[in-house]
């Protein structure tokens, strides 16, 4: 997985000099045997690497959906949209998480049963008030 980041940029920067936007949409990355499975293209002949486009229904596109970047944010034993908003919002935004929640803030006890990540962060985080106007801050550009 790092290595097909590292082929990414290698050919968008020295191959194409292509411009740096393009990390965030472009459909063509590099894959292996391994991740040709998992994105669902044809592998490659051999242990190479070799350049894949995306279909458009895989819902990946650009850095930002490639395995690696998104299993680098996750945790060990499940996904985590929170590391990965957090790493957006810090590292491509450049813009501050304020730390302290309001002394207020009542966290509700974690659902149960068998949802999905997304569906636990709706019933948590988007449902109280106080998180909820965190989440829908508007982004402050430049």
């Amino acid at each position: 997985m790092k290595q097909e980041t590292l082929l990414t940029f290698d050919d968008l920067v020295f191959t194409r000099d292509g411009d740096y936007r393009h990390l965030f949409d472009q459909q063509e990355t590099f894959v292996n045997n391994e991740l040709a499975g998992l994105y669902g293209v044809t592998a490659p002949s051999g242990a190479a690497f070799a350049r894949a486009t995306l279909p458009m229904t895989s819902g990946r596109v650009g850095l930002l959906g490639q395995a690696g970047v998104l299993a680098a944010r996750d945790h060990s034993d499940g996904t985590s949209p929170t590391k990965r908003g957090l790493f957006v919002l810090t590292r491509l935004l450049c813009q501050d998480l304020p730390l302290m929640p309001p002394a207020n803030l009542q966290i509700p006890p974690p659902p149960t049963g068998l949802i999905t990540a997304r569906q636990r962060r709706s019933k948590s985080n988007a449902k109280n008030a106080v998180c909820a106007r965190v989440i829908a801050r508007p982004i402050r550009w430049g």
